[in-house]
């Protein structure tokens, strides 16, 4: 999230202003008083466009009338939370609460969700604007009037993550920097994953032996290679008995290894398993997060 003037909003490091966004930057003392100079980033007064910013968040609310905000987990920053208790039933593959660090969101938020995309994306077709075609001018837009344009919509519920609702996501494959964070996205918006880097607990504890780390020698590669094949295909296997549509195997672009995992995804599974699962390929993993959003 950036704030009007296109600059990326966090919440404050310290836990005393942890409800509050700084974009970090130093403008000095004459536009932030009281301060150091500098909007954040642990705590202390925000720079104008972040007061804006923060006003803007404050009236947004889903379907239900309930207040959002940001997911606070890093990797769900980009999500939208109510906070409910609502019940497993109600949000299913969670703990029962909507947020507010990680996790499924309730049919409200995720209705939310969707239209706040629609919103920050329609900008770039739109026009009158100043900078309305960039992404700063986008996302200012969607921050500034989202009140005026994106009222609770009539009609059923179409971002709904239930079993039979949901988009039926596999993460398989990324590059290790930052496969983390793209692993915890993927359970937030209901999806599995196969993909792991050398220290978690398959790659790290059973396929090298025990071993903290894997080596990427000749004989642990192979190891590797055989056990991305096996979790692919479990996944495979029970996910297709599970959704009646398509299902999206992911593939972010990394180094040989994520090369190699794209290819056995487009070539021996894609000949074994057919069109039931749809390799989706993209270039980084900011652009599989936006993808995301749009399910």
């Amino acid at each position: 999230m950036r704030n009007g003037d296109g600059f990326e909003v966090r919440q404050g490091r310290d836990r005393a202003c942890s409800h509050l966004f700084y974009c970090g930057r130093r403008l000095g003392t004459t536009i932030i008083p009281r301060s150091d100079g500098s909007c954040g980033p642990g705590n202390g007064p925000q720079c104008p466009s972040c007061r804006t910013f923060q006003a803007d968040l404050a009236r947004m609310r889903n379907d239900d009338g309930v207040n959002v905000r940001p997911g606070t987990d890093v990797a769900c920053a980009h999500l939208f939370y109510c906070g409910r208790h609502l019940g497993m039933k109600s949000i299913p593959g969670s703990n029962g609460q909507c947020g507010p660090g990680n996790g499924p969101q309730c049919p409200a938020c995720c209705n939310f969700q969707y239209r706040y995309s629609l919103k920050a994306s329609s900008g770039a077709a739109g026009g009158g604007g100043h900078d309305s075609g960039s992404r700063h001018g986008i996302v200012r837009k969607a921050s500034l009037d989202f009140q005026q344009t994106i009222a609770p919509t009539q009609g059923p519920t179409i971002l709904r993550r239930g079993v039979k609702e949901r988009k039926a996501i596999i993460f398989a494959s990324g590059p290790e920097n930052g496969i983390e964070d793209a692993i915890e996205t993927t359970k937030a918006y209901g999806g599995r994953h196969a993909a792991g880097d050398r220290d978690d607990v398959f790659n790290a504890g059973l396929l090298s032996g025990g071993k903290k780390q894997m080596s990427w020698n000749p004989e642990e590669y192979a190891a590797w290679q055989v056990g991305w094949q096996g979790k692919v295909k479990m996944l495979y296997d029970v996910m297709k008995d599970d959704f009646v549509g398509s299902v999206a195997v992911v593939s972010v672009k990394g180094g040989p290894a994520s090369d190699w995992e794209r290819h056995e995804l487009e070539t021996n599974f894609s000949s074994v398993y057919g069109s039931h699962f749809d390799v989706v390929k993209f270039a980084t993993y900011d652009k599989y997060f936006m993808w995301l959003q749009r399910q």
